[in-house]
């Protein structure tokens, strides 16, 4: 699978839940929520994404399709949120959670 199909996979998955959480709610659910919209533009760039990974202290991503450019990645997740509706900034910092940093650990969630 490619790096962007697998973007894409992600994204998608995101869209539907949002989705479904807004679906689901209720009217009161509506009014107040401490909850982080995934849905809508990112509120943070990519340089701002590429801070946030530097500063957990993950080490270099494994990213060879990429040259292990974390940047170059962080802005993939902005452009291809930007045309799903998803908030790539949201789905990026998922990702780095799920993957420990785009490094694949064997006792992280997903594997290579």
């Amino acid at each position: 699978m490619t790096l962007r199909r697998m973007l894409a996979a992600v994204l998608a998955v995101i869209s539907f839940a949002a989705v479904a959480a807004v679906e689901f709610a209720s009217p009161a659910d509506a009014a107040t929520t401490t909850e982080t919209p995934v849905m809508g533009p990112s509120l943070l760039n990519a340089s701002q994404l590429v801070n946030w990974y530097n500063a957990r202290g993950s080490g270099p991503p494994r990213l060879p399709m990429l040259n292990n450019d974390v940047g170059a990645l962080a802005q993939l997740f902005i452009d291809e949120g930007a045309v799903e509706g998803v908030r790539g900034d949201v789905a990026f910092v998922q990702a780095v959670i799920e993957t420990s940093g785009f490094n694949f650990p064997d006792f992280g969630q997903i594997r290579p």
